[in-house]
């Protein structure tokens, strides 16, 4: 979608052209800084849609590569010491010498270079070169472009979760929560400015829906297969939406303010507690007649600031329940004694100490002891 920008206008030899394969062609070539600084979409960072990460400006890279712009002696040995960057475009044209016209064009690898040399472009020369490979891909050919993406990137410090950032799911459930809910961004990548917002990011989310919805809180550490073997069984249910991710983060959150009624509070500092309470929550609500409706779906329980603040309260009362009971199984179990770590890394532990816990409280339920989540939201709503 980018205009037409001619960027090697310097006289620039160009060191190769080919087409590769009848399916990509190619040109390779030192371009000057002064041009790459001048290509629409770095300020906003649209210039890096497809790239797998955002504009990191504190790395030791971005550092390095500010003190070598800093630094006018050395523009001129820039091309040695850095690897370089890959542009992908719709259209490429050589047919002026020593010139590359580019049209529909986004950097796709060596979004951290072409954002430090913005952020000094006061300080480039026409010295200072980048080696840059220019590919021209149809736009149906999406297939190779993810995989020029991928494998361009692949040498670098990339995780599981950047190669998903481009994801139509991930892209999908981002564009939901950013015009249903305002307050709220949805980081996807590394980099994402998300100015005043709330951020949720996304490797949390992955943890959450483990743990409420999957009902594994115990894969919830396993943070490379969240990105990989389990993405699609993750977010790619039909059920996840923006509002869903919205109101379970908001949950988890409320978990947060309660950890601190856990005895022994050894248990209650380990990361994944928050998780397994999580899940303990998602058993209740499951079992529960409007609960049923809300586990299915959630947003339907947050469609003003009354229902949120209803909601939460009720979710702060049944924790509160919940926590009570998990701190008897653990005094019966010899308190400190009790074997967390073995506990959380074996599934059948952990079922075994749910189903303890989910018992007690349908019999404090029962004998009318504590309130339902059914009653609670009831009370709550005729209230309102």
């Amino acid at each position: 979608k980018k205009v037409s920008y001619v960027l090697l206008p310097h006289n620039v030899t160009i060191l190769e052209m080919s087409n590769v394969s009848n399916t990509a062609k190619v040109v390779i070539a030192p371009v000057s800084a002064v041009d790459l600084v001048q290509m629409e979409g770095i300020e906003n960072q649209q210039l890096f849609d497809l790239n797998l990460r955002k504009d990191l400006e504190k790395t030791k890279v971005n550092k390095d590569i500010g003190k070598s712009i800093d630094n006018a002696s050395e523009h001129g040995n820039f091309l040695l010491y850095h690897n370089g960057i890959t542009i992908i475009c719709a259209k490429l044209d050589t047919s002026d010498e020593g010139k590359v016209k580019i049209q529909g064009y986004s950097v796709v690898n060596g979004c951290q270079t072409v954002s430090s040399l913005y952020r000094n472009k006061d300080k480039v020369t026409q010295d200072l070169r980048i080696l840059t490979r220019i590919i021209q891909v149809n736009a149906n050919q999406s297939d190779l472009i993810s995989r020029i993406t991928y494998n361009t990137n692949n040498q670098n410090g990339i995780k599981a979760r950047d190669f998903r950032s481009n994801t139509p799911t991930q892209v999908r459930l981002q564009k939901e929560i950013n015009q249903s809910y305002p307050d709220y961004f949805y980081e996807i990548k590394r980099g994402d400015e998300p100015e005043q917002r709330i951020v949720i990011e996304n490797t949390l989310v992955g943890q959450i829906l483990l743990a409420f919805d999957l009902k594994r809180p115990w894969a919830v550490q396993r943070y490379s297969k969240i990105f990989d073997d389990l993405h699609q069984e993750i977010f790619a249910r039909p059920e996840v939406s923006g509002g869903r991710i919205v109101v379970l983060f908001d949950l988890y959150k409320e978990i947060e303010k309660d950890l601190q009624l856990i005895e022994p509070s050894l248990f209650g500092g380990y990361q994944i507690t928050k998780f397994f309470l999580l899940y303990l929550l998602s058993e209740v609500l499951s079992d529960d007649e409007v609960g049923k409706a809300f586990y299915k779906k959630p947003e339907d329980f947050y469609k003003d600031t009354v229902q949120k603040e209803n909601l939460l309260k009720c979710i702060h009362i049944i924790l509160g329940d919940l926590i009570i009971d998990l701190n008897g199984e653990f005094k019966e179990a010899g308190g400190e004694n009790f074997d967390f770590k073995a506990t959380y890394k074996a599934p059948n532990l952990l079922r075994i100490l749910t189903n303890k816990v989910i018992a007690s409280h349908k019999k404090l339920i029962a004998r009318g002891r504590v309130e339902s989540f059914s009653q609670l939201w009831d009370t709550l709503e005729s209230q309102a």
